[in-house]
């Protein structure tokens, strides 16, 4: 047996030309999921001899005269291919490729979650599952277009053990976005989220993917922070034949459609493309006010454009948008110079989509346990006495519209060893979203009869609890948000096959070579321009008449340098070069066993702007609220305004009138800058018939460096270990962050038998900081809202991971499978809050360890197996259960054990890792009547949301998400040759999507502190595809 150095060794062996005389020989790839396809029949028609292709999908014919042939390749459930004008010439092997697709009809459209009835589709999933070196779990267009999904973000959730955070984030086995890398046709795309590192999956539509894979291993030749997994979304290339096709659908919420009190504003709207920016400014204007007192011209602006600044209704706007496709192949002459034959792919799809939610149900709640022996009671905030403070329990109205459109162009020219690839895709995602959020709760709690904070009988309050208009008063906030999003991503692809070259070596028969280059350029902005914040104080008359009641400034923090009214501007924009060489070096043992030698280099240049700019009537603008006494009469307006009580918006103030605000001055823009420089080494080596093992390594390079430029000389930045507020001189807040890591690999693959699989793996991996996490600057998303500010002493983590995995396939298309899997991290980066100087904010640190282990269980079942009348009927379940632990840091863990709290914890779940994820699913396909019936079933588990923290010496509990269920059902019907009419209703549940406090130091369990609904989807679409 050949030992392994022997094969590290040929990486740098002399090489020579074969010399084997007239041969036909390539490689059969299944086209749908770019995989090795076993089995195929070749025939050269003109000779009526044949081949087979082995277990790595090459084939080979020796002893063919030369000439010109015809090759036919076919396997059952795959669409046969043929290519003529072959030649063959005396003393050269003639190398010819060939790709299948799956044989199936893309005009059904139904819902099947990662089963595929239909032809080869299944047996290549399985394929690909089994012959990977990583644990890998595809779905291909077919599926996610009849589980009707519409993005990636959607699909996803089809895979067992993924899900998404937010709608958009990928999270595979309960690890967030931060341990998941997400890719395009295997290159890493830009984000201009401000908050993560993470890929938007919800901008992707389905209809430009062909597969998604996710790798929830690591192996060298994928990027090191693939911690929890990697999603690559492989998009479409060249179609088998010529044709066009065109999708348009309808789509109704049981919430957001249909309303005439759907809330939206003066101006509000996306528009028919998502260009409506430049109609979002305001004018900075002269002269000072002086009236107004201090400060310096420069940093006033008078708006005269005031526009909307609280809500309005309108008529719910309509959802729905098509999909328009085409595409084909031309097989290229023999004649033309330089290529001498081949096939040249076009593959396109513009898309357009409009979409809307509401939900009046939301509820966004702070509370904490004030005093060892109190119960739970809104949290106070901003408290001047004990009878002056304000509470944050919001009842939530939320609406959103928005517009989705882009293209997809892939142009391919495959030639006999070489294959080149050029794809361009654009995605623009704009949305406007209208949120009104007010407190009446707080008060009312506090001055319930039933209220007793002191445990004791007496008034909580001065006076008495019912007669203080400064306990918890009323507020009304009103928020108006326009963001414009787009990503774009130039990709060239080359892969060449070394035809002819073949090491010396005994006992290996070396095929032919594979070298895959990638380059692309690619960037992501987002744009939020003018978006608005205004909030007010209501304060009652007190019941003994010597309070009146009316509107008051609602000052968000005295940390805050803003007032109740501010308007904001923030641009994103991230550019990525990336670079890949990838050489694959593929052998045979005793003609056998196959293997391979890998090697590759990885270069990735990302460069980030973050620029904001914030107006507020802050500081002496305070007096009359920013408004010129000139120009209104303040004290009449106050009187209209008052009159109409809390039902009036403090809007009314301002849309009509010119005002004042000022530059905040406290903010701060930065320029990041990531360099990540890889090379890794890995072999898969064939130990024996029925074993095979994949070892290697990967060293990477990160350089991180943040440039922060204040935005004037008040700006300040916090120091994680010296406090602050600090002045933010030039170069102090700056990051320069290097570190190289060494990430070993090592897998084993057993075929106990013919059905049956074993899998083993063990990897490092890290995860990184985010821009925002390593910025010590405030930013706060709204008035009131909660404070984060980054850490310039952030760490990496690293991560021990160990995944074992048992498959089962019973027959084609049938699985059961169980896997096992652990990973410990050190230096885990988590959410904390702190508190310096009596200023409460959330900043984020490395923990001392943390470990996540669980179980994922897996069937599929095709019911005909067990009586021919069920032939139409398939089943499937997956299941994901996982158990998390992370340290708290000593400081942390103290704090929750001080004499004033009384509640030790030194350890807690991870953030974001669900208890379990549990997936059901029954599909019915009849291929004779195109009928196709779906029902699916999901759960999501327990997972914890933010950890417990202290405030004001008040504790404030774990908050976790409750369990929620979501039903599904689709159904499609093929109406004559070129049509097909689908029907789909999602969210049939339609559960309140709930978090809530618990802990054991608390007796009052399950507080609501967020809550929304999301309404029940019905969609209707008519699809036809033409073929030529």
């Amino acid at each position: 047996m050949l030992h392994p150095t022997h094969i590290f060794a040929l990486v740098l062996a002399s090489w020579s030309f074969a010399q084997d005389a007239g041969a036909l020989r390539g490689r059969v790839m299944d086209g749908d999921f770019g995989l090795p396809l076993a089995d195929a029949r070749i025939v050269v028609s003109e000779l009526e001899r044949t081949a087979q292709s082995g277990s790595d999908g090459n084939w080979l014919l020796n002893d063919v005269p030369p000439g010109v042939y015809t090759i036919v390749v076919s396997k059952a459930g795959f669409i046969q291919s043929l290519r003529g004008d072959v030649v063959v010439r005396s003393g050269t092997p003639s190398d010819v490729n060939f790709e299948l697709m799956g044989q199936f009809d893309d005009q059904e459209e139904f819902v099947v979650e990662k089963v595929e009835t239909v032809g080869g589709t299944e047996l290549g999933l399985l394929q690909l599952r089994a012959e990977s070196p990583a644990l890998l779990d595809s779905i291909s267009s077919e599926l996610i277009s009849r589980a009707g999904a519409g993005d990636a973000g959607a699909a996803l959730k089809l895979i067992s053990g993924a899900t998404v955070q937010d709608g958009k984030y990928a999270v595979v086995r309960g690890l967030p976005d931060r341990y998941v890398n997400s890719q395009l046709n295997g290159i890493r795309l830009p984000t201009a989220d401000a908050d993560k590192r993470a890929v938007e999956l919800d901008q992707f539509p389905s209809t430009v993917i062909r597969t998604i894979e996710v790798s929830k291993t690591f192996t060298p030749d994928q990027q090191g922070d693939a911690s929890g997994g990697a999603v690559n979304m492989v998009l479409k290339g060249v179609p088998d034949v010529t044709y066009f096709s065109f999708k348009a659908s309808t789509r109704w919420n049981s919430q957001a459609s249909d309303r005439s009190d759907f809330l939206s504003y003066d101006g509000g709207g996306v528009g028919d493309f998502g260009f409506e920016s430049d109609s979002r400014t305001i004018s900075r204007v002269g002269p000072y006010f002086e009236g107004l007192g201090g400060g310096t011209p420069d940093f006033n602006f008078v708006v005269d454009r005031p526009g909307a600044l609280g809500v309005s209704t309108i008529q719910s706007p309509i959802q729905g948008g098509f999909t328009l496709a085409a595409g084909g192949r031309e097989e290229l002459s023999s004649s033309i110079p330089l290529i001498g034959g081949g096939l040249l792919g076009l593959n396109t799809s513009v898309f357009y989509n409009r979409d809307a939610s509401y939900y009046d149900d939301g509820i966004n709640d702070r509370w904490s346990r004030e005093g060892l022996d109190a119960g739970m009671a809104p949290a106070d905030t901003q408290q001047t006495a004990p009878e002056e403070f304000l509470t944050r329990v919001y009842d939530v109205t939320r609406a959103s519209q928005s517009v989705n459109w882009g293209g997809f162009a892939s142009l391919t020219l495959e030639l006999d060893n070489t294959n080149v690839a050029l794809n361009y895709l654009y995605t623009r995602d704009v949305s406007d979203t209208a949120v009104l959020a007010t407190n009446t709760r707080g008060r009312d709690f506090y001055l319930d009869p039933a209220f007793d904070g002191n445990g004791d009988g007496s008034p909580d309050f001065p006076g008495g609890n019912e007669v203080n208009p400064d306990v918890s008063p009323y507020v009304r906030s009103e928020a108006l948000t326009y963001n414009e999003r787009y990503t774009q991503t130039l990709q060239l692809l080359v892969t060449h096959r070394f035809t002819g070259w073949q090491p010396n070596l005994p006992g290996v028969q070396w095929l032919t070579p594979e070298l895959t280059f990638s380059a692309s350029s690619s960037v992501a902005s987002s744009y939020t321009p003018d978006s608005r914040r205004l909030a007010g104080i209501w304060r009652e008359g007190g019941t003994d008449g010597n309070s009146d009641g009316g509107w008051t400034l609602f000052q968000p923090g005295a940390n805050v340098n803003f007032g109740n009214l501010t308007r904001t501007w923030e641009d994103i924009e991230e550019t990525s070069d990336q670079l890949s060489l990838d050489l694959s070096l593929p052998f045979e043992v005793d003609r056998k066993r196959s293997g391979a030698v890998s090697a590759g280099l990885f270069a990735d240049r990302t460069d980030r702007t973050f620029d904001n700019f914030a107006l507020s009537n802050t500081g002496d603008l305070g007096f009359n609220n920013g408004l010129d006494p000139s120009d209104i009469n303040y004290e009449e307006a106050t009187q209209i305004l008052n009159g109409a009580g809390f039902d009036g918006s403090y809007s009314d103030f301002f849309e009509d009138n010119p005002y004042y605000l000022r530059d905040a001055q406290v903010g701060a823009d930065y320029v990041g800058t990531q360099a990540i420089d890889a090379a890794y080494l890995m072999m898969d080596y064939p130990i024996s018939p029925t074993m095979s093992a994949t070892v290697g390594a990967r060293l990477e390079q990160t350089d991180l460096g943040i440039t922060v430029t204040p935005q004037s000389d008040f700006a300040v930045y916090y120091d994680y270990v010296l406090g602050g507020p600090i002045e933010l001189e030039p170069g102090v807040a700056d990051v320069d962050f290097s570190r190289s890591d060494f990430l070993p690999a090592a897998s084993l693959r057993w075929s106990i038998k013919d059905d049956i699989s074993f899998r083993s793996s063990w990897s490092k991996t890290i995860a990184r900081q985010t821009y925002k996490e390593l910025t010590p600057l405030i930013q706060q998303e709204y008035l009131g809202g909660p404070i984060f500010i980054g850490n310039q002493r952030l760490g990496v983590s690293t991560l021990s991971n160990l995944d074992l995995r048992m498959d089962w396939t019973p027959y084609e298309g049938g699985l059961v499978s169980g896997s096992w899997f652990f990973k410990d991290l050190t230096d885990p980066i988590e959410t904390v809050q702190r508190r310096q100087n009596g200023f409460g904010y959330t900043t984020v640190t490395n923990y001392d360890e943390g470990t996540l282990n669980g179980i994922e269980l897996e069937v599929r079942q095709k019911l005909g197996e067990i009586n021919d009348d069920w032939s139409a009927f398939s089943l499937g379940f997956n299941a994901t259960f996982i158990d998390s632990v992370v340290t708290l840091p000593a400081d942390e863990a103290a704090t929750f054990d001080s004499p004033v709290i009384q509640a030790p914890m030194s350890e807690r779940q991870m953030a974001n890792a669900p208890e379990y994820l549990l997936n059901l699913f029954l599909n019915y396909d009849n291929e004779e009547t195109g009928s196709q019936f779906g029902v699916y079933y999901t759960r999501q588990g327990t997972s914890l949301v933010a950890g417990a923290t202290v405030e004001n010496d008040n504790y404030i509990p774990n908050i976790f998400s409750v369990p929620y269920d979501t039903l599904n059902v689709t159904f499609s019907q093929r109406l004559g040759r070129y049509l097909t009419l689908s029907l789909g209703a999602r969210n049939l549940l339609n559960p309140l999507i709930k978090e809530v406090y618990r802990s054991e130091y608390i007796d009052q369990q399950n507080i609501i502190a967020n809550a929304y609904s999301k309404g029940i989807d019905f969609s209707l679409s008519l699809s036809t595809k033409i073929e030529f």
